[in-house]
C-alpha cells in the first residue's frame, strides 16, 4: 500500500509543485501549477509527494494517476507501487495525459505491460495495465 497523503492542491503548495514541474518538464498540459490548482476541484484531483516523486490522482471519473514527476529511476520504481495500489483498491490501473515521451519510457521500463488508448476528441492519452 502506498503510504502517501493525498490532498487537494492549495496556493501554499505552489512552490513545491512548481519546483517539480521545473525540474522534470513535460509537454503535458497538466504540468503547470495554474492548471493543477484551477482544475483540481472540478476533477477532484489530489497530489502527494512520495519517494522523491510528485503524484497526482484524479478521482472524478474513476481512478487514474498523472505520469509522476521525478527522476526517471524514482518514477520507474514508484509505478509498480501505483499498479499494486490500484489492484488493492479493486481498480484497473490508469495513467492519464501521458505524452509520447512518457510512453517511450514506459515501454522501455515495462515492455508489453501496458496498453495505450487515445481519446481523439479531447486528444488525451490514457494508459492501462493489461488485465
Amino acid at each position: 500500500m502506498i503510504e502517501a497523503e493525498f490532498r487537494r492542491p492549495e496556493l501554499r503548495d505552489q512552490e513545491l509543485i512548481s519546483w517539480y514541474f521545473r525540474q522534470y518538464p513535460s509537454r503535458s498540459c497538466d504540468r503547470t501549477f495554474a492548471n493543477v490548482f484551477l482544475w483540481a476541484k472540478h476533477y477532484n484531483v489530489e497530489f502527494a509527494e512520495y519517494k522523491r516523486t510528485l503524484l497526482f490522482r484524479d478521482n472524478s471519473a474513476g481512478y487514474g494517476f498523472a505520469f509522476p514527476a521525478g527522476e526517471d529511476e524514482d518514477v520507474r520504481n514508484v509505478i509498480p507501487e501505483l499498479v499494486n495500489q490500484a489492484k488493492e483498491d479493486g481498480e484497473r490501473f490508469c495513467l492519464y495525459g501521458i505524452t509520447k515521451e512518457h510512453m517511450e519510457k514506459l515501454e522501455m521500463w515495462f515492455p508489453k505491460e501496458f496498453v495505450c488508448a487515445q481519446i481523439f476528441i479531447s486528444c488525451v492519452r490514457y494508459l492501462y495495465a493489461k488485465c
